[in-house]
């Protein structure tokens, strides 16, 4: 009768490793998944953050594509020269070729 209730201990003892170890396992994965979580969190507000940088970027992009073209327009350029106080010259001289300024080139 010894041998048998020392086999019955033994079985129950396994039995018990098993689901320390099973214990264990459902741990380790809830605190895993929990990282992953977390870690998986604070990726989606980086990713935000950068899409809103992306946003306000592109929209001074735009902006300033505007003002370039403003600027670059011909009824800009008049403004900007009658400003600066440049006139429109009243007479055109020509060099004739055979004068000696245009013939030292």
């Amino acid at each position: 009768m010894n041998k048998y209730r020392s086999l019955g201990k033994r079985t129950n003892r396994s039995r018990i490793k098993k689901v320390n170890v099973l214990t264990a396992l459902i741990a380790a994965f809830i605190v895993a998944n929990i990282g992953v979580s977390l870690h998986t969190s604070s990726m989606g507000a980086d990713l935000l953050e950068l899409e809103r940088n992306s946003e306000e970027l592109l929209k001074e992009i735009s902006i300033l594509q505007q003002e370039l073209v403003d600027s670059s327009s011909l009824i800009a350029i008049r403004e900007s020269a009658d400003e600066l106080e440049f006139s429109q010259s009243s007479t055109i001289v020509y060099l004739e070729i055979d004068a000696p300024i245009a013939a030292s080139q």
